[in-house]
């Protein structure tokens, strides 16, 4: 596989992991973001929208990997990878 294949690999489940929680905490500031940047309220949200899409179809493979037998390879890559963002 190529080398740029993996870094979109982890692109994804970083968005599927994390993507929420940004998503969660952007919808609270989502007017003062929009009016500072000067874009809309909705091209903000479509934004969100993609993001939380990307999300829910990538997770439901890291949730699938998870439950199999490659568990505890799955969990110490996602957790090293959390570890990384603190």
């Amino acid at each position: 596989m190529i080398y740029g294949w993996w870094i979109v690999i982890a692109i994804l489940i970083n968005i599927s992991l994390l993507g929420p929680a940004a998503v969660a905490l952007a919808n609270i500031f989502q007017t003062s973001v929009a009016i500072e940047f000067a874009i809309s309220n909705s091209a903000f949200a479509i934004n969100k929208v993609i993001v939380l899409g990307i999300g829910i179809f990538v997770l439901t493979i890291v949730l699938k990997n998870l439950s199999g037998p490659h568990f505890n390879k799955t969990y110490l890559m996602i957790l090293f990878r959390l570890l990384l963002d603190l």
